[in-house]
């Protein structure tokens, strides 16, 4: 598979590494409980093999062992448009050592954590408050293309899925920050349109319902020597975005379900951060906002 590291050189131009990837693992439910211990290998390269910067990256070998913990006990039902109610938790530590046969400046602890909670709404049926937070951490050699990534709104669906190194942002373009500490808290206020269950005589695809919903993602991506003055200026340079999402439920090919949204986010804080970026889907200054065009919701 490829990473895009957005224009982590400068030039204009997106890098993107090529990774092949093997590993193992086992894996242990306990009620609302899992827990996984592995061992991973991966090869890196440059996918542009003329870049002039190839030098300066740290790409060849990464190896060694994965440990991913998640505890679930959010409810959905047939009408829902989300999860209701509850609480998903997933924290996961890759460790990459030359001892188990990673390159020697290719060491890291990386721990990325992800918190969400899910609040059916009282006054309503099927409104819900989604809250999240998740964020990164990497310790050891540090990187030119840095290990976490912010921006864009890829969602989670069985048809597309984010890297847990990439933290999803609307309203900034795909990857176009990166870091090795990265903090997101997002909260969303999910209603419901109106339900159609049905699709167009024999055509494979089925609408299910349509619903709505109000975001707010704040956070950042920085490096360690980046917040030397702790708490006092520690949010100085974090970024808030507002915005709105048309949802749908679809079913595709009589078996599929995959949820899409097209929706509009824009940063209101700190916008000077991405003036002159240009939104990946319209070309245009991301300082006027982003469109949403994507499978899946963002959590």
């Amino acid at each position: 598979y490829s990473v895009n590291f957005g224009n982590v050189f400068g030039t204009g131009e997106d890098f993107y590494e090529s990774r092949y990837r093997a590993s193992a693992g086992l894996g242990y439910p306990y009620r609302n409980h899992w827990v996984r211990a592995g061992y991973f290998f991966e090869n890196r390269s440059a996918f542009n093999q003329k870049d002039q910067n190839i030098d300066a990256l740290n790409l060849g070998h990464y190896a060694g062992t994965s440990l991913d913990y998640s505890y679930n006990d959010a409810k959905t039902y047939p009408t829902s448009i989300s999860d209701e109610t509850g609480t998903k938790f997933t924290a996961s530590l890759d460790i990459s050592d030359d001892a188990l046969g990673a390159d020697q400046d290719n060491e890291q602890r990386i721990f990325v954590g992800d918190l969400r909670r899910y609040i059916d709404l009282p006054w309503a049926k099927r409104h819900v408050l989604a809250l999240r937070g998740t964020g990164g951490i990497t310790f050891g050699d540090r990187f030119v293309q840095r290990t976490f990534a912010l921006g864009g709104s890829l969602g989670e669906s069985p048809l597309s899925q984010a890297s847990r190194r990439t933290f999803s942002f609307r309203g900034v373009p795909f990857a176009d920050f990166s870091g090795e500490r990265a903090m997101v808290f997002s909260l969303e206020y999910r209603l419901p349109l109106f339900t159609v269950e049905r699709g167009i005589g024999n055509i494979p695809l089925f609408l299910n319902r349509a619903h709505l919903g109000f975001f707010s993602d704040y956070g950042d991506i920085f490096n360690p020597n980046q917040r030397d003055d702790a708490l006092k200026n520690f949010f100085d340079d974090f970024m808030l975005s507002v915005g709105a999402e048309l949802r749908g439920d679809f079913v595709i090919g009589h078996g599929l379900p995959v949820t899409g949204r097209l929706g509009y986010g824009i940063v209101v804080v700190n916008r000077d951060r991405v003036d002159g970026l240009e939104d990946d889907t319209t070309g245009g200054d991301a300082k006027y906002g982003t469109l949403v065009f994507e499978l899946g919701t963002s959590f």
